[in-house]
């Protein structure tokens, strides 16, 4: 009895984890994926990041519901500014506190994950992202 209670344990955890599996050929595909970084205005602060992603067609996101984005240890909810275009906004961590950050997806500093619901069940696409340098001046804190 004490057996099946331990293989029944394992295998409900095995299940939880696939729940974070990424999609090797998602519904839909970027044009673009970038970030604008702004420095924190006072030494002790954090930097705010801009991520900004580009659908390649609005067929392809047409049926699909973009959720949100993990990026730098972190989940952003994505906000759509038009049929094509999600931004979201984040609030970087200092180095200390990205080490102890927890997402469910181990990513390089130029990947990010895209959460989406298709068909009502969540899924998850990986894409490379670059930094965009922000020549804004009103983004930069004085």
């Amino acid at each position: 009895m004490k057996q099946t209670l331990i293989l029944l344990i394992i295998v409900v955890s095995g299940c939880k984890s696939g729940k974070f599996f990424l999609q090797k050929t998602p519904r839909f595909q970027l044009k673009e994926a970038f970030f604008e970084e702004t420095p924190s205005a006072i030494k002790e602060g954090n930097s705010f990041a801009e991520i900004t992603i580009i659908s390649a067609n609005t067929d392809d996101i047409e049926n699909t519901e973009i959720k949100g984005v993990y990026f730098k240890n972190q989940f952003a909810k994505l906000v759509s500014k038009d049929s094509i275009t999600f931004i979201a906004s984040i609030i970087l961590p200092k180095e200390e506190a990205l080490k102890e950050s927890k997402i469910p997806f181990e990513l390089k500093s130029d990947e990010i994950v895209v959460s989406y619901l298709e068909k009502s069940k969540e899924k998850f696409a990986l894409f490379k992202i670059k930094r965009k340098e922000s020549l804004d001046s009103n983004k930069i804190p004085r």
